[in-house]
């Protein structure tokens, strides 16, 4: 979970002299109203007079009421007499620059409902990921088992149609067609030529006993002359009587062959019929239809869980637009206190003007690096998120992280420049008011939180110069508040600086808080089972992978370490329910004797 760190210990800050501004700078624009519109009636004076009164009734709205924002603008309404009311118009334009100030940090303030809303929504799109990640394990099940009976009808098809390196039962069959094919046109062929023959057999034995009843009713040479005709006629007939027994022979032959051929075409034709009543009981089976009605659920879901992390991507982006406004107003607020606080120049109120300049500076610089912050951190979790899914949803996560990336850079370059301007204008602060009075001693520490900030962007942004120069500038000063006051060794401050002191830094503190966070995500996993477990574990690891290296490592590895350690020794042991219930009832998964457990 993103928490907005307070850099500096905002409460713990000492800007004594800020709770002091409104009520002096009401005093000043009164004595300035006094002095200049109390014994002459010229215009200046008529202007500064307005001016004083007004102010007046709109700080005395801010001091009774509250009401700050009124305030503001009225003080803003009665500056419209800055012009004519000459240096009496300068108090004024401090106490306007408190107030807006002021509106800058009340805005600020209410940031952390939009970073809160921001967070929840990327809870709810890690646990729909997470939901995703469960079904597409059960998804990749599932076509496991489809794939393999795919296979298994694949290679039964294969023996009915073959491939380059087998035949199949089709072409077997196609082959033994096309010889029974061949024999029967062969038989056909030899049953013409033995009917042709043995008609010509026929024939001259008809002719022959024409001859020969003809010689019966003949007499003398006649007879004798048709009885040998009748003879020779019958003689003829022996080469079409050995023509129709060769076609006899060679049809007994060619239907012996049909009587091998057959029985193999019957049964390669019920090799056909058996292997694809197989293929259509495999594909038939409960199981598969079970596989595929459950993919097409598991599809479903996925396509429904993607619908809600879009919908999710959406609203996310419209907080992250809602979050940059209000920040950009803040800024604009605290650019508008500096550059009223730049028209407070007068001598008796230079000193606050100078050191609210500086910190209007601090101010948006710290803005910015919250920014920075805010957008790095939903870019690292949809980042973390994308990694863990597939196809279009993945793409848009990644993309949205990227927008959200180049954003936190953005600002980071930003803040860059506004600790450089609000370091810049402490040191002048700082060497205009040098001393070991209070004032100066409240300047310095604010100086050092303002070097502070710079050198932890510098950090973040890999500048090692920049961290040397301001880190030794940093001890110099320290040194000076050293004297300024016995005490500081020992305040935040210091201990931010140099990380001494028996209390924990606030960074660490800070750390602290958001590794606690973040450990809650460790909580979900503990309480599914199966695939869906696995698939939590291995999105929860890959986030950790996925995550730069910690800015606190003692308080990562005593929080999140833990944590760690038991999603590795989960996958290590596979997750078969009755090993995760025999884990459990050993309190492996216990937190309560956690000594890391809020």
């Amino acid at each position: 979970m993103f928490v907005k760190i307070d850099w500096f210990v905002e409460d713990l800050r000492v800007w004594r002299w800020k709770s002091k501004n409104l009520i002096n700078g009401l005093f000043m624009a009164c004595t300035a109203g006094f002095v200049f519109a109390g014994c002459s009636d010229n215009p200046e004076n008529k202007a500064a007079k307005r001016l004083r009164q007004n102010a007046a009734a709109a700080l005395d709205m801010a001091a009774s009421r509250g009401d700050i924002d009124k305030a503001a603008i009225a003080v803003q309404e009665a500056l419209r007499d800055a012009a004519g009311a000459g240096s009496a118009a300068e108090p004024v334009f401090l106490a306007s620059a408190d107030l807006t100030f002021e509106q800058a940090q009340r805005k600020q303030s209410g940031i952390s409902e939009v970073v809160e809303l921001a967070n929840v929504t990327l809870d709810e799109i890690s646990l729909q990921a997470s939901r995703i990640s469960s079904l597409l394990i059960q998804k990749e099940r599932l076509n496991s088992l489809l794939r393999a009976t795919d296979r298994e009808i694949s290679e039964l098809s294969k023996t009915i149609t073959g491939n380059d390196q087998k035949e199949g039962i089709q072409q077997k069959l196609a082959a033994a067609e096309a010889e029974l094919s061949r024999l029967q046109e062969q038989k056909a062929e030899f049953e013409r030529r033995r009917q042709q023959a043995q008609g010509s057999v026929d024939a001259i034995e008809r002719q022959a006993n024409e001859k020969l009843r003809q010689s019966e009713a003949a007499g003398g040479d006649e007879k004798l002359e048709l009885a040998h005709a009748g003879y020779d006629l019958l003689l003829t007939r022996k080469s079409y009587f050995l023509d129709a027994q060769a076609a006899s022979d060679q049809i007994r032959y060619i239907e012996s062959q049909i009587a091998i051929v057959q029985p193999q075409l019957q049964k390669l034709r019920s090799d056909i019929a058996s292997v694809q009543q197989q293929i259509n009981d495999i594909r038939n089976s409960t199981q598969r239809q079970d596989s595929q009605a459950q993919l097409t659920e598991a599809n479903r879901q996925i396509d429904e869980h993607s619908g809600r992390i879009a919908w999710l991507a959406t609203d996310l982006k419209k907080l992250q637009q809602t979050y940059s406004q209000a920040i950009d107003e803040t800024i604009s607020l605290f650019q508008k206190a500096a550059d009223m606080y730049k028209k407070a120049r007068s001598r008796y109120i230079s000193r606050a003007s100078a050191v609210g300049l500086a910190e209007a500076y601090r101010q948006i610089a710290l803005a910015q690096l919250d920014s920075m912050r805010f957008h790095q951190y939903l870019s690292s979790r949809l980042q973390s998120v994308a990694s863990t899914l597939e196809s279009s949803t993945a793409n848009t996560l990644g993309e949205d992280a990227s927008k959200y990336a180049l954003a936190g850079s953005d600002y980071a370059q930003k803040a860059k420049e506004s600790f450089n301007l609000a370091t810049e204008e402490y040191s002048k602060v700082q060497q205009r008011f040098a001393g070991s009075d209070e004032f100066a001693c409240d300047v310095l520490n604010n100086y050092i939180l303002a070097l502070y900030g710079k050198m932890v962007l510098a950090e973040y942004l890999a500048e090692a110069d920049v961290v040397d120069e301001v880190s030794a500038l940093a001890d110099e000063l320290i040194e000076k508040a050293k004297n300024c006051d016995p005490a500081f060794p020992g305040s935040v401050t210091a201990r931010l600086i140099t990380g001494s002191g028996e209390s924990v830094p606030s960074m660490a503190v800070d750390s602290t808080v958001y590794y606690n966070e973040l450990k809650k995500e460790f909580n979900a996993w503990k309480t599914l089972r199966g695939t869906e477990q696995e698939a939590e574990v291995n999105r929860l690891l890959a986030m950790l992978d996925s995550m730069g290296p910690p800015r606190d490592q003692e308080a990562f590895d005593r929080i999140i370490g833990p944590e760690r350690q038991q999603l590795e020794a989960a996958l290590a042991r596979g997750f078969n329910e009755e090993d995760i219930v025999a884990a459990e009832d050993n309190g492996y998964y216990s937190d309560y004797g956690d000594p890391n457990y809020f």
